[in-house]
């Protein structure tokens, strides 16, 4: 049974003796961009997923990975139940999960908390091809925006400048099912060693994304992304610091642009790019410390851009 499975894999729900799995391979090619990354990819997926659930324990969100083929590029890994939605829908359509919002970021924070500092983990995973699609989704907005480039460029290089735990890089609603009480995190090709401050701006960006769609919902899917933060901090150990946020600030304001004037624009943004720049470009040029001004101020530029939009 074919499965969504992004632009660069082909993914499929088997039944085999009364158990259904979930098998996963590589595209050498994006289907629908230009976004290239190495086939390797694959096996940096498959031993990202072990090494997440070994540092989380048996309570980890996310599949298990049961095989991985390095020649033919496939992976085989445990399936969430049938009943699950994608969170990302349920969003679109104006139905939020606040507890599943904490979730997945309880997730990103116990990820950070129990893998910062491995020295053994940074060595595996110090670098990782599939992470090309992350840092060519954010540099390509150079060519909408040529203004931002050297902008762009610090932000990357600000990450690799931080890199202090496993990172995810792919924590987003797309990502997310959500089954229940519980959340099971999909895709794992961009994981490697880095900046956790990235992983709070990538996610709580996508929340702010919807609400350009959905103005009238912004409050709520502001609500969303505080109970995300919430979930992320009550489980740190020390609360972000002054750094820590400013720099997911500008994460969060780099995916904004990467999701709307880069080589991959989401469907539901295409009609509101150059508002999408606009905000972005504020939040880059304003020097938030604190998460909650960060949001707020947001949803504040969010309901002038879209009162100027709708007219």
């Amino acid at each position: 049974e074919p499965l969504s499975g992004g632009f660069i894999n082909s993914v499929f729900r088997v039944t085999a003796d009364g158990r259904e799995y979930v098998v996963k391979q590589a595209l050498a090619e994006s289907s629908r961009t230009v976004l290239r990354a190495g086939i390797r990819r694959s096996e940096m997926e498959a031993r990202a997923m072990v090494a997440i659930r070994r540092s989380l324990g048996p309570d980890c969100p996310i599949p298990e990975m049961l095989v991985h083929d390095t020649v033919a590029h496939v992976t085989v890994m445990s399936a969430a139940p049938r009943t699950a939605v994608l969170y990302q829908d349920e969003l679109m359509a104006g139905r939020c999960h606040p507890a599943a919002a904490r979730r997945v970021g309880a997730y990103a924070a116990r990820l950070h908390e129990r893998t910062g500092g491995d020295r053994s983990l940074a060595r595996r995973f110090a670098t990782n091809p599939g992470f090309a699609l992350r840092d060519q989704t954010i540099r390509s907005v150079a060519g909408a925006c040529p203004d931002l480039r050297d902008v762009l460029d610090t932000i990357l290089d600000r990450d690799r400048a931080h890199a202090s735990a496993l990172v995810d890089y792919d924590i987003t609603p797309k990502n997310i099912l959500v089954h229940g009480d519980a959340v099971t995190k999909l895709d794992f090709e961009c994981a490697k060693w880095g900046d956790p401050a990235f992983d709070v701006g990538l996610a709580l960006a996508h929340f702010l994304l919807v609400a350009f769609s959905r103005p009238e919902a912004t409050a709520v899917l502001v609500d969303e992304a505080r109970a995300w933060y919430a979930g992320y901090t009550t489980h740190r150990a020390a609360a972000p610091d002054r750094g820590f946020v400013l720099r997911a600030k500008d994460y969060l304001a780099a995916m904004m642009l990467a999701r709307s004037n880069g080589d991959l624009v989401f469907d539901f943004l295409e009609p509101h790019r150059a508002v999408v720049a606009v905000v972005a470009r504020t939040l880059l040029d304003e020097p938030h410390d604190q998460m909650e001004t960060v949001l707020e101020r947001t949803a504040e530029l969010i309901g002038a851009v879209a009162a100027v939009d709708q007219r």
